[in-house]
């Protein structure tokens, strides 16, 4: 079974998840109570359609409610099919376990972009109460790039996710180790000594050039080469560490 079949698979079986419908209940709520929030406070001509956007998507981050779901989809992905069996039937198939662990990466990563550009969808619907500048048509291929960022930051968390989940079945120990790695690289970036090694802080850099901030080609590839470094490193640990967890007895 080949990585593209696997992804259809997981991303089938995700969906029908009780955890994925309450993500996206939960999410969807939270940013309609956020931009009516906006809608009452804050009058015509003291906010941007933009920056309620922008700020929708960074609040859901920064309160971990992203990352959190984030990490509850991918620890629920192995915890409990390791702990249920659903993995050894799995294994009795003709698939690697490489293309197990990158077919259910895409999966989330599928879901996640479902739930960030829903959430910029939403916002967009309320933020016509603001209006939008002249130039907003072109500003939208920096949008859906900024919407990308987010979803990168939460999937570097998938990824360190998959890598305690290979050796552990505990959902809990599971999402405690991966929301205090977060956490944990949050405060990491108060040292200025290695903070342009983190992936939140290029992460950062990334959202504040497409913010409008001054472009630098070179800082952006340095940036999108360290998101990835982080992505693949974590994903080739964690591939590397199934391959010699025996979940087949």
């Amino acid at each position: 079974m080949n990585v593209y079949r696997v992804m259809r698979f997981e991303t089938s079986k995700l969906f029908r998840q009780k955890a994925a419908h309450a993500g996206l209940i939960v999410v969807f709520l939270v940013c309609c109570m956020y931009s009516v929030i906006n809608w009452m406070t804050r009058p015509v001509g003291s906010y941007s359609g933009i920056m309620i956007i922008t700020d929708n998507i960074s609040l859901q981050n920064s309160l971990l409610i992203l990352p959190f779901l984030a990490v509850l989809i991918a620890a629920t992905s192995i915890c409990v099919e390791q702990s249920s069996g659903t993995l050894r039937t799995l294994f009795t198939r003709p698939v690697k376990r490489d293309n197990v662990i990158t077919g259910k990466f895409l999966a989330i990563f599928l879901y996640m972009c479902l739930i960030v550009y829903g959430i910029a969808l939403i916002s967009f619907l309320f933020a016509i109460r603001w209006g939008f500048p002249e130039d907003f048509i072109s500003f939208i291929p920096r949008l859906l790039l900024i919407c990308l960022v987010y979803i990168l930051i939460n999937m570097v968390v998938v990824a360190f996710t998959f890598v305690v989940a290979s050796q552990t079945t505990s959902i809990a120990l599971t999402a405690l180790a991966s929301i205090g790695f977060y956490v944990i690289s949050m405060l990491v970036e108060f040292f200025s000594q290695v903070q342009t090694y983190t992936f939140l802080n290029n992460a950062q850099t990334l959202l504040q050039m497409l913010l409008g901030g001054p472009f630098e080609l070179r800082s952006a590839y340095f940036s999108v080469g360290i998101i990835f470094i982080y992505i693949v490193g974590l994903l080739l640990i964690a591939s590397l560490l199934w391959e010699k967890r025996d979940i087949m007895s």
